[in-house]
Order: structure tokens, then C-alpha cells, then sequence
């Protein structure tokens, strides 16, 4: 799987991953924020409710970084 991730506002777009693939979101301490599944080749994530700062998003064994503002 392919995650690529950066500053993000509102939506955090996933693509590359397998349909069904889970999707997590932990915020810089640990916490499990967001869940979700992958629905195609390209997923849209609301992030818009999280806090502005770091987080992980985790795609099967892959895990990026990202920033929300």
C-alpha cells in the first residue's frame, strides 16, 4: 500500500489502498481518533473535527505522519 499525507484542513484523501483495507487515525499521544474503511480506489476522510496539530494515519503496517491545521 501507497499512503501519502501533508497538511491537511478538512479532508484527508486516501488512494492506493485496497477496498476494505481499515483506516486509523491517533492523535500524537496515542489515542484512536477516527476509524474508518476504505470504500475504492480513492477515500475520503472528514478530519475537519479533529484539533489542529499531529496525528497518524494507519493503513494496514503502513503509517504516515500528517499535520491538521
Amino acid at each position: 500500500d501507497a499512503v501519502y499525507a501533508k497538511v491537511v484542513e478538512g479532508t484527508l484523501s486516501i488512494s492506493g489502498c485496497k477496498a476494505g483495507a481499515t483506516v486509523e487515525i491517533f492523535s500524537a499521544n496515542g489515542k484512536l481518533c477516527r476509524q474508518a474503511k476504505v470504500q475504492g480506489e480513492h477515500t475520503d476522510i472528514d478530519v475537519s473535527q479533529l484539533a489542529s496539530g499531529i496525528y497518524l494515519l494507519r493503513v494496514g503496517k503502513t503509517s504516515v505522519k500528517f499535520q491538521k491545521q
